[in-house]
C-alpha cells in the first residue's frame, strides 16, 4: 500500500491481523470479511431483497455495470445504476433519490468531489436510514475520504472492501463486487473473488490487442511521424474507447504512427524520466522522445498552477522539457454533439474550465471537441451514455497534430512560412500596426534569426523603411489610395474560376451569408482588370509576408470591427485558402503561420466561442495550419481568444520599455511648493497663509482643484485609518480661495498638503511606455532599470510590491 499510495485489500495470510475499527465487544473488524460459502441457498430476511443501487458521477461506472448485467449470479437481486452528475440542487437530488431509494436493499454512492458534490447529502443519508437500506458512501478518486466514508452504515470493513473493487475497476471487478455485497449484506451464498488489480497505464491500439508496447512497435513505421494520445484509464476499463479508435484511424490515414495510451491522471507521481505514468511510453530507455507530438484528451493541468501548492514529489510542468514536443489539447465534452452544434458558445463553461482554461496553464495548444456524450440507442440500459467522436473534428485534431509533427521532421530549408501583418481598418498607413510591438523591425530580426538556423529567407531589405515601401509598392487593401498598377503588380493573384471552386467548398450556409453581404464571388473589391483577386504581400525565399485583408469594406470601420456576425469578404477567404493550397497546384503551400503581434482579426471571425465546428469561419479558413503568435504579455484576454479559436501557440513578448511619467510644468511647481511648505512649517510658520493661496492658485492652473475637492470629501483608500474628510463649501473668497481651504486650521491644512504630496507623487510615478518593443531586444541600461522599477511597484497576487515590502 505504501508503494502504490492507495488502499489495497490485505492478502489472506494477513487477514486475521488487519482491522480498521473496533466492535462493541472490543474485537477487531476485518478489513475484508471472509468469503461466504457458495451454498446455493439464499438466506433472506423479510422476503426478497430490493434492488442494489449504484449512484455515481462517472459514466464509466454505468458502462461497466451495464456490461455485466447478464453475467451476474441468478441470486443477485436487480441492479440499477445511474449517473447523478446532472443534479443541480438539493430539490433535484431529493426528488431523484426519493424515487429510487424506497424498496432498495443496498445503496452505493460513488462521488467525485466528496459530500459537497451531492446536493442535499445530509437529507439523502437521513432518507436512506429511514428506509432501512444499507449505505456505502465512497470517493470516486484515489484519495481516501474518511468524512464521506464514515456515513456508510455497513461498517468500515465492507465499505473499504467495496472501494477496493471499484478502484481496481473494470467490469469483472464490478461483478465480483456485487457478489461480495450480496453475500455480506443480503446473506446470499454466491461466493466471490478478491479484487484483481488492473494496469494503471498502458497501450490501447485497435490493432494491438495485447496492449504491450513491444507489439505496438512491431506495427509502427519508424520513417513516419508519430502522434501520441493520452486518455483516461476509466475509459479503457469500461470499454468506452470508440472515440480513441476514431482518432487512431484519422491519424493513420494521414500517414502517421499513432500511439494511444491510457493513464489514471496526468498528476500521477513522476517515473524515472520525470513524466506521469501514461507518458512513460512516449520516451525510450534513455529518456528520448519517440513521439513527435502529443494529443491529450485528459482534463486539468499536469501540475499545480501555483508553486506553493506543489508537494515535494509532485510532477510539475517543467517535466515538459523531457519531451520537448508540442501538446495539443483535444476536448472531451459533457454534452451531446447536437447540443454543441446548436450552441453559439460552443462547449459549456464547466468544460471550458476543465478542458481549456486550466490546461492552458501547461501551455497546451487548444484544439476542438473530439468526443461527445451520446445515448446508446442499442443498449438495454435506459439512457446509457457513451463517448463518440464527430469524424471531421477528429480529423481536425489529428490534422493539426500531424502538421506540428511534420514541422519537427521537415528540414528548415524546405519549410514554407507565412508572416501575417496586421492591417487595422485596411489603411495603408496602419500596416504592421501591432500593439506595443515594432512589427517591421521585429520581422527583419526574425528573418535574420531564421537564416541563421537554415531557413530560406531570400534577400530581405536592409531596414524597416525599405520593407514598408516595398509592401506598399506591391499593393495593399486601402481602397482610398490603391491604384490599378498596384493591383497588377500584387505578389499573387487568384483567378476568378479558381476562387469560385474554392468558394464552393464552403458550407452552403456560409456561402449564402457571404453572397448576401458581398454579392457574387469574387466580388468587386481588390480585383484586377482580369477579375482575379489580388493578394498583398512580399516573398523572401520560402517566407511569404502577407498583409491581412480587411474584415469588410463599404461601411463604417468601427462597425466592421464590432459586428460579430459579419461574414468576411472574398479576398479574406482567398488569401487563407491560397496559403494552404499546395505549391504544385498554384498555392503557397504554407507549413505554418506567424501572426506578427496583437492583434489580427482571424480569431474574431463569426463562429462558436470555444470548441469550433467545421462551420466556424476561423476553422474553415485556417484549417490545420499551425499558428505561432507573438503577443504582448499584458493582453492575456485577447491572447486567449487566439489560442482557443485558432489553435495558436502564444509567444509572449515584453511590453515597450517603461519609465515613470515624472512631473513637469504646474505639477512640478506644485511639488516644489509642497516641499517649501514642509520647510516653512519648521522655520517660518508666519508665511504659511501666503503659501496657502499660492498652492490653491497653482491647483487651479493645473486643473486639479476638482481633484483636491474630491480628496477632501472622500476617504482616499479602503483602509480603516484616519484619512481626513471635510465638507466642501463651493463658495470662494474674492481672491478665489474656497472657504473650505481658508477655514482649514494649521493641522488640517498640513493634512491637505500631505494629500497633495501623495497625489503628485502618484502622478509622477505613473508608468509611461517609451516607444515600441522589438522581438529579441530586451531593454538595457536606464530603460531596464526603469522597467523593472515600474513592474515591481504592483502587487503580484499575495506577493507585496517592492515598495510595500520595503515600507
Amino acid at each position: 500500500m505504501i508503494a502504490s499510495e492507495r488502499y489495497l485489500p490485505p492478502p489472506p495470510a494477513l487477514r486475521d491481523f488487519a482491522f480498521s475499527a473496533m466492535r462493541n465487544d472490543g474485537r477487531p473488524m476485518d478489513v475484508l470479511p471472509e468469503p461466504a460459502p457458495a451454498s446455493g441457498e439464499q438466506q433472506q430476511r423479510g422476503g426478497e431483497p430490493g434492488p442494489i443501487l449504484f449512484l455515481t458521477h462517472a459514466d464509466t461506472d454505468v458502462l461497466a455495470i451495464s456490461a455485466i448485467r447478464d453475467r451476474l449470479d441468478p441470486q443477485v437481486t436487480r441492479v440499477h445504476v445511474q449517473n447523478i452528475g446532472h443534479l443541480r440542487d438539493g430539490a433535484d437530488a431529493l426528488a431523484l433519490f426519493g424515487a429510487l431509494i424506497p424498496g432498495a436493499s443496498i445503496v452505493v454512492v460513488n462521488l467525485h468531489g466528496g459530500m459537497k458534490s451531492l446536493p442535499g447529502f445530509a437529507d439523502i443519508v437521513a432518507m436512506i436510514e429511514r428506509e432501512g437500506c444499507w449505505l456505502i458512501a465512497l470517493p470516486g478518486i484515489d484519495e481516501l475520504d474518511p468524512e464521506l466514508t464514515a456515513h456508510s452504515n455497513t461498517g468500515v470493513a465492507v465499505a473499504l472492501a467495496t472501494r477496493a473493487y471499484l478502484q481496481a475497476g473494470g467490469p469483472e471487478n464490478y461483478r465480483q463486487c456485487i457478489h461480495f455485497l450480496c453475500d455480506h449484506l443480503l446473506t446470499t451464498g454466491i461466493g466471490y473473488e478478491l479484487p484483481v488489480e488492473q494496469p494503471r497505464e498502458g497501450v490501447c491500439h485497435p490493432r494491438v490487442p495485447s496492449g504491450r508496447i513491444e507489439d505496438w512497435r512491431a506495427i509502427a513505421d519508424p520513417a513516419k511521424p508519430t502522434i501520441g494520445i493520452t486518455f483516461y484509464r476509466s475509459y479503457w476499463l469500461s470499454g468506452d474507447t470508440a472515440f480513441i479508435d476514431t482518432l487512431v484511424e484519422a491519424g493513420e490515414a494521414l500517414g502517421a504512427n499513432v500511439l494511444p495510451v491510457f493513464g489514471y491522471s496526468l498528476k500521477d507521481d513522476p517515473g524515472d524520466h520525470g513524466l506521469p505514468g501514461a507518458m512513460r511510453f512516449f520516451v525510450d530507455e534513455d529518456g528520448r522522445p519517440v513521439v513527435d507530438v502529443v494529443v491529450n484528451t485528459m482534463a486539468f493541468a499536469m501540475g499545480s498552477s501555483r508553486a506553493e501548492e506543489r508537494t515535494g514529489n509532485e510532477w510539475v510542468v517543467e517535466a515538459l522539457e523531457t519531451l520537448g514536443i508540442p501538446q495539443v489539447q483535444a476536448l472531451n465534452t459533457s454534452i451531446s454533439s447536437e447540443r454543441w452544434l446548436e450552441s453559439e458558445n460552443g462547449v459549456p463553461p464547466l468544460d471550458v474550465a476543465m478542458n481549456v482554461a486550466i490546461p492552458e496553464l501547461d501551455g497546451r495548444i487548444i484544439s476542438v471537441p473530439v468526443s461527445f456524450k451520446e445515448v446508446d440507442q442499442a443498449s438495454t440500459t435506459p439512457g446509457l451514455v457513451r463517448r463518440l467522436a464527430v469524424r471531421d473534428r477528429a480529423e481536425r485534431v489529428m490534422g493539426t497534430a500531424f502538421r506540428l509533427a511534420m514541422l519537427r521532421r521537415t528540414p528548415n530549408a524546405e519549410k514554407r512560412i507565412v508572416v501575417m501583418l496586421t492591417n487595422h481598418h485596411a489603411k495603408a498607413a496602419r500596416i504592421a500596426n501591432a500593439v506595443g510591438l515594432d512589427a517591421p523591425e521585429s520581422l527583419l530580426a526574425l528573418l535574420s534569426r531564421m537564416r541563421e538556423v537554415g531557413y530560406d529567407v531570400g534577400e530581405p531589405p536592409a531596414d524597416a523603411d525599405e520593407l514598408m515601401h516595398l509592401i506598399l509598392a506591391r499593393g495593399h487593401y486601402d481602397a482610398d489610395v490603391l491604384s490599378d498598377e498596384q493591383l497588377r503588380d500584387a505578389i499573387a493573384h487568384v483567378p476568378a474560376s479558381r476562387y469560385r471552386a474554392w468558394f464552393a467548398e464552403l458550407p452552403e450556409r456560409r456561402q449564402a451569408e457571404m453572397r448576401e453581404q458581398w454579392g457574387e464571388p469574387p466580388g468587386q473589391h481588390y480585383v484586377d482588370q482580369d477579375g482575379a483577386i489580388a493578394l498583398a504581400g512580399l516573398r523572401f525565399g520560402n517566407v511569404f509576408v502577407a498583409v491581412q485583408p480587411p474584415r469588410g469594406y463599404g461601411m463604417d470601420k468601427t462597425a466592421i470591427m464590432h459586428k460579430p456576425h459579419l461574414p468576411p469578404p472574398y479576398p479574406y477567404h482567398a488569401l487563407y485558402r491560397w496559403l494552404r493550397e499546395p505549391a504544385e497546384t498554384g498555392g503557397f503551400g504554407a507549413d505554418a503561420v506567424i501572426q506578427m503581434g496583437k492583434h489580427g482579426s482571424l480569431e474574431w471571425l463569426p463562429g462558436k466561442g470555444v470548441g469550433l465546428s467545421a462551420d466556424c469561419y476561423p476553422d474553415l479558413f485556417l484549417g490545420d495550419l499551425p499558428v505561432v503568435y507573438p503577443f504582448i504579455i499584458d493582453g492575456p484576454g485577447e491572447g486567449a481568444a487566439a489560442k482557443r479559436r485558432t489553435h495558436a501557440t502564444i509567444v509572449d513578448h515584453l511590453p515597450p520599455p517603461i519609465t515613470n511619467a515624472e512631473l513637469y510644468g504646474e505639477l512640478a511647481e506644485l511639488d516644489r511648493l509642497v516641499d517649501e511648505y514642509y520647510l516653512l512649517e519648521r522655520t517660518d510658520p508666519a508665511k504659511l497663509p501666503v503659501l496657502q493661496k499660492q498652492v490653491w492658485d497653482l491647483l487651479r492652473e493645473a486643473n486639479l482643484d476638482g481633484e483636491i475637492a474630491n480628496l477632501m470629501r472622500h476617504d482616499d483608500d479602503d483602509d480603516d485609518d484616519d484619512d481626513h474628510v471635510h465638507e466642501w463649501d463651493e463658495r470662494t473668497h474674492a481672491d478665489g480661495v474656497p472657504y473650505t481651504i481658508s477655514d482649514l486650521s494649521g493641522a488640517d491644512f498640513a493634512h491637505l498638503v500631505e494629500d497633495i504630496h501623495a497625489y503628485t507623487h502618484e502622478l509622477g510615478a505613473a508608468p509611461l511606455r517609451l516607444g515600441l518593443h522589438c522581438l529579441g531586444e530586451p531593454p538595457v541600461g536606464d530603460d531596464l532599470v526603469d522597467t523593472l522599477q515600474a513592474l515591481v511597484r504592483f502587487r503580484n497576487g499575495n506577493v507585496p510590491s517592492l515598495r510595500e515590502a520595503l515600507a
